[in-house]
């Protein structure tokens, strides 16, 4: 076993300009996710948007991420403060925020990862980092992707996720993805 990631290492290696690896875990499993982790990944995304973990599993998920040796990191549901500030509370090391389709709404959503005064984010959680998270935000939709380049600019989004099957919708693709 490998000893763990600090929280901030992740996110400073990433704006450094370094590759990381990682993966997503769908199941709420602290043997998969250690597992996933162990295996030399930088990183281990707990996808609470569309996988089976909820909030109560986050503790015990991060914690074993965290043991191996990896960043965990949580999709949350939505792009709103409360979901934000749990999954970092409950010991993320950084999240990835659905649904992003503007430079607006990315800056509301970086005041929501940061404490006073660099944001809003209520202190607390005793699993929380004492440092700066990860911040991703998802492009997911036309709006968004005409806003990518005024988005990157927002000091504090660390960089963007694409969801290509969601992004195809407008157009009207109809093949399903997998």
């Amino acid at each position: 076993m490998t000893a763990p990631v600090p929280a901030s290492s992740l996110r400073d290696r990433l704006l450094g300009g370094e590759t990381a690896y990682g993966a997503w875990a769908t199941i709420p499993s602290a043997i998969s996710v250690q597992a996933l982790a162990g295996a030399g990944l930088d990183y281990v995304v707990i996808d609470l948007q569309h996988g089976a973990a909820v909030e109560r599993d986050l503790p015990e998920l991060t914690t074993a991420i965290k043991l191996a040796g990896a960043a965990p990191l949580g999709r949350v549901r939505f792009a709103h403060p409360a979901d934000i500030g749990r999954a970092l509370d409950l010991g993320c090391a950084g999240v990835i925020i659905p649904n992003v389709d503007s430079a607006e709404q990315a800056r509301a959503i970086i005041g929501a990862c940061r404490y006073p005064p660099a944001g809003y984010r209520s202190a607390g959680g005793v699993l929380a980092a004492g440092t700066d998270p990860l911040c991703v935000v998802m492009v997911e939709s036309t709006a968004a992707a005409a806003e990518v380049a005024s988005t990157l600019d927002i000091a504090g989004v660390d960089g963007v996720y694409v969801g290509p099957r969601d992004l195809s919708l407008p157009p009207g693709c109809t093949r399903a993805m997998a």
